[in-house]
């Protein structure tokens, strides 16, 4: 904060200019050879322009033009921004509409076979054939009444907020809840010796993107028909 004078102070006024003790007439300007004569001392408005215009100037028209051609380019630059943010947003919900589709449960009760990603099973698929690879991406399922050698018997789900426990948890946990007695008694009666029991888990990738279901799969080295929760 500055302080604040005991008295007020001003500038002092410039000199003024002395008032002329008469109009004087300026003598007419001798016309030197080579000279160029100041604007408006030729008469002809075509030497110095116009009479509403600098010398040089752009013309009424000419500046009307160039208005309309300004107008044109923020018109197309609006326009190319508009396009850009719709395209953008067109992939953004073309993205999002592939990711929903790719995730999208399946029916347990299929009627024909079908290629779907391993995070679309749910209790009750049948599988056409269990993978042996270490990381399962996509399979066939296939109506239970049709010959298949694995199903979905139990599953396991953490929370969404759940953080990445790692694979060798996540198998624990879901190996402790895949038992005989998920099948059901006509499969635990005379299928039992001929089925083996494993589980799917998110892997770490999967998990990221919101996967947090284990899968407990019954399954058999021989193609065999029916549904194992009977």
């Amino acid at each position: 904060m500055t302080e604040r004078p005991d008295e007020p102070s001003f500038a002092a006024p410039g000199p003024t200019a002395p008032e002329p003790s008469a109009w004087t007439v300026p003598a007419p300007q001798e016309r030197v050879a080579g000279a160029r004569p100041t604007v408006g001392a030729h008469p002809d408005p075509a030497v110095h322009g116009s009479r509403w215009g600098a010398p040089g100037g752009p013309t009424a028209a000419e500046r009307a033009a160039a208005r309309r051609r300004a107008r044109w380019w923020v018109a197309g630059v609006l326009a190319t921004v508009v396009l850009v943010v719709a395209v953008a947003a067109g992939v953004s919900w073309l993205v999002s509409s592939t990711r929903e589709r790719a995730w999208e449960p399946v029916t347990a009760a299929l009627s024909a076979p079908a290629e779907v990603n391993a995070v679309q099973l749910v209790l009750g698929s049948c599988v056409a054939s269990a993978p042996t690879a270490s990381t399962v991406t996509s399979v066939e399922v296939v109506p239970c009444s049709v010959e298949h050698r694995a199903q979905v018997v139990g599953r396991t789900d953490s929370a969404p907020d759940a953080v990445w426990p790692g694979v060798d948890a996540l198998a624990r946990a879901a190996a402790r809840a895949c038992t005989p007695d998920l099948l059901g008694p006509q499969a635990r009666g005379t299928l039992g010796d001929a089925l083996t029991l494993v589980v799917w888990t998110p892997t770490a990738e999967s998990w990221a993107d919101g996967d947090r279901t284990g899968l407990c799969l019954a399954t058999s080295s021989d193609p065999l028909p029916g549904d194992f929760l009977e």
